[in-house]
């Protein structure tokens, strides 16, 4: 992996969300937490109460084809996806359910000493939208020991995201070129401040490829694009350094040097982007900038070389609705 020059010390996005939770517990077993209200700056839900959570997660669990208009978003050996609309008492969420039960020994041994995948996604959740980082809001999570170690756990469905992949491949094309410019602008302000809100956290995502981030109002007039990232399984707390950083910036490139609607000088904003978000920062030499360009873009055109022999049969991308 190229070496690049240590990270700045950035100062975190301030869209910072709170979640209060409550453990729940429920026949056959289960067990978990559940979000009771979610305040951000600007917004405030108010969820169902912990008897009302109780009655539509025993309704879920029993059936979880009992929720509105269900329908299966991914199916594999270890995992299901699941949108719909749950019913609780004073009205109905909109929810993603993602299901998951470890499939090998060690999957789950680790689920075990660690706890269920879905705590773990449900905790990164809220502690990235505590530090002001988009991902969609946790509402609950559940799991039991008993037969298999399975578990579920829900979030807040995020309408109209659609993935940088997917912009980069079929949309930008389709935009006039005068107009393509600033929307690409926006575009890379907005991914610069997710790579800063996780590089501050000391986050570390071992796949962070364009299809893995998404964006809200990529092309909205009278609005900034958002930058969310919503696969937390490859997400690990491993503290800023400049080896993960490196991954990050290597792996972005890498997914998006084939396609002609970004460009090499695209790539050089969003580094300078990136490494000048903490205003702070001074500027950095031209030099620097030249040096560590070539670095990352030789190191993307391997990273990609390797990744077309080794992924050429499986698909990417989330598109939306």
């Amino acid at each position: 992996m190229a070496s690049v020059p240590p990270p700045s010390k950035p100062a975190p996005p301030q869209r910072a969300t709170r979640i209060d939770m409550e453990a729940i517990d429920l026949p056959g077993g289960w067990h978990g937490r559940v979000a009771l209200r979610i305040q951000g700056e600007t917004t405030e839900h108010s969820l169902p109460t912990l008897p009302a959570w109780q009655a539509a997660l025993q309704t879920f669990v029993n059936d979880p084809f009992s929720i509105d208009q269900a329908v299966t978003l991914k199916y594999s050996r270890g995992a299901e996806v699941l949108h719909g609309a749950l019913a609780c008492e004073g009205g109905r969420l909109e929810v993603v359910a993602k299901h998951h039960t470890p499939f090998s020994a060690g999957a789950r041994i680790s689920a075990m000493l660690t706890g269920s995948r879905a705590q773990r996604n449900f905790d990164r959740a809220a502690e990235l939208l505590a530090s002001g980082v988009s991902t969609a809001v946790p509402l609950a999570w559940i799991a039991r020991s008993k037969p298999k170690r399975e578990s579920w756990w829900m979030t807040m469905f995020a309408p109209d995201l659609v993935d940088l992949d997917h912009i980069a491949l079929s949309l930008l094309p389709q935009v006039d070129p005068d107009h393509a410019h600033s929307i690409k602008r926006d575009i890379i302000h907005a991914v610069a401040e997710l790579f800063l809100g996780l590089t501050s956290g000391g986050w570390h995502h071992r796949d962070l490829k364009a299809s893995n981030v998404l964006l809200r109002h990529w092309d909205t007039p009278g609005h900034k694009p958002e930058a969310w990232i919503v696969d937390l399984d490859g997400l690990s707390r491993s503290g800023a350094s400049s080896r993960s950083e490196t991954q990050r910036l290597v792996r972005l490139g890498a997914s998006l040097r084939s396609y002609a609607s970004m460009t090499r000088t695209d790539y050089v904003r969003f580094l300078k982007a990136y490494r000048h978000a903490d205003s702070t920062t001074p500027n950095r030499p031209t030099a620097d900038w030249r040096h560590e360009f070539r670095l990352l873009a030789r190191a993307a055109e391997r990273y990609a070389e390797k990744s077309t022999l080794r992924k050429s049969h499986k698909i990417d991308g989330y598109a939306g609705d």
